[in-house]
């Protein structure tokens, strides 16, 4: 079983992170990003081949063993508050300072 990621903001930041993980078979990525379309994250996720869903709202009751927030500043803590609150995470990075 693969371990789920969720990647919260798919700026530059949040697509240097997922980069990272070029080609990883371990990993499932759960991208949302607010700001983008579903269309718009497609296009930039041209190049990736890892095992990707897009999500078009905050995911409830689901376990994820990373979180990656590379959101707005303004944001961010919000953002976290709302994924602990109703999912189980392992590990999380707020990205950013």
């Amino acid at each position: 079983m693969n371990k789920k990621i969720i990647l919260i903001g798919l700026g530059s930041m949040g697509l240097a992170h997922l980069k990272s993980f070029k080609n990883e078979k371990k990993y499932k990525f759960f991208i949302f990003d607010k700001y983008l379309k579903s269309d718009q994250i497609i296009k930039k996720l041209k190049n990736i081949k890892n095992e990707i869903e897009i999500l078009n709202k905050l995911p409830t009751n689901q376990k994820f063993e990373y979180l990656l927030i590379c959101s707005h500043s303004q944001d961010r803590f919000n953002i976290f508050k709302k994924i602990i609150s109703k999912n189980k995470i392992r590990f999380a990075l707020l990205e950013k300072f």
